[in-house]
C-alpha cells in the first residue's frame, strides 16, 4: 500500500506522546544531528523529556511534504482469514491485560527507591493504555498524593505519568491533578517543561470549567507576574493559541 509522501508516513518522523492528538501531527525528524545525543534516551523512554527544548525548537508537522530522506512506512497486508484471528486473539489477551491484578506493582509506587517508582510506572503504563481501570485508578492516586516536584528525575516522570492519564483508553477528567500540580509545585527553570504541559492542557478546557478553580488557584498561591498572566490568559474565549507562537 503506497503512502501520502509527508512527513507523517516517515520512519525518521517522531512525536512525542503528548503531541500525538491534533490535526497538527506535530514531531521532529531524528536525522537532525543536535538529536544525536539524546537518541538512546528517546527511543528507550518513547519520548522526549530529556531534551524537551531541543524537542520545542525542532518541532514541525508531520503534514508537511516530505523531503529526499524519505523513508516511508511499510504497510503488510494481511487475508481475511488470518485477520479474524488475530483480531481473536488479540481481544482475548487484550481482556487479560484489563482484568489483571496490579496491587502488586502498585505497591511500588511508594517506595522508598526512585529507581523502583519508575519501574512500576512503565509497567503500569502499559495497562492504563489498555484499559486496565485498577492500573488507572492506581496511578492517579499515587499522582494526586505525590509532595511538590523538586529533582529534574521527579519532573520528567511526573510528565510521563500526565500524559499518559491524557491518553488512556478509560476517559477521565484530569483537571483536579492539573490545578494541584500547579499548587503544590514551584514554577522554576527545572519544572518549566511541568508547567508547559499542564498550561497546554488547561487551554484544551472551556472557560466556564476553569474560571473557578484557575480564580481560588491565584487567590491561594503567589505566581510570578508573567506566569500569573499565562494563567489568566487561560480565562479569554479565545485562550488557544498556535504551537509555534
Amino acid at each position: 500500500m503506497e503512502l501520502l509522501g509527508i512527513c507523517q508516513n516517515c520512519n525518521n518522523f517522531f512525536q512525542d506522546p503528548s503531541d500525538m492528538t491534533g490535526t497538527l501531527s506535530l514531531g521532529i525528524c531524528v536525522l537532525n544531528k543536535d538529536f544525536e545525543p539524546h537518541l538512546d534516551d528517546i527511543f528507550g523512554e518513547g519520548d522526549f523529556s530529556t531534551c524537551w527544548e531541543l524537542y520545542i525548537k525542532y518541532r514541525f508537522t508531520g503534514q508537511r511534504n516530505a523531503c529526499e530522506d524519505y523513508d516511508e512506512f511499510q504497510v503488510v497486508e494481511d487475508n481475511e482469514e488470518d485477520r479474524v484471528y488475530s483480531d481473536y486473539e488479540a481481544e482475548r489477551l487484550l481482556e487479560q491485560i484489563r482484568n489483571t491484578n496490579v496491587d502488586e506493582v502498585i505497591k511500588y509506587f511508594y517506595s522508598d527507591n526512585f529507581e523502583h517508582v519508575k519501574r512500576a510506572f512503565y509497567t503500569i503504563e502499559k495497562y492504563v493504555f489498555h484499559g486496565n481501570e485498577d492500573a488507572q485508578n492506581g496511578l492517579i492516586e499515587f499522582y494526586r498524593d505525590l509532595g511538590p516536584a523538586e529533582e529534574l528525575d521527579d519532573v520528567h516522570l511526573r510528565v510521563k505519568i500526565l500524559n499518559t492519564l491524557s491518553f488512556a483508553s478509560i476517559e477521565t477528567n484530569l483537571l483536579d491533578l492539573y490545578i494541584k500540580e500547579l499548587l503544590r509545585t514551584p514554577s522554576n527553570n527545572r519544572t518549566r517543561q511541568l508547567y508547559t504541559l499542564i498550561l497546554d492542557k488547561l487551554a484544551e478546557y472551556p472557560v466556564e470549567e476553569l474560571e473557578e478553580l484557575i480564580l481560588n488557584l491565584l487567590e491561594k498561591k503567589k505566581f510570578a507576574p508573567k506566569m500569573e498572566k499565562r494563567l489568566l490568559d487561560l480565562l479569554e474565549e479565545d485562550h488557544w493559541t498556535s504551537p509555534w507562537d
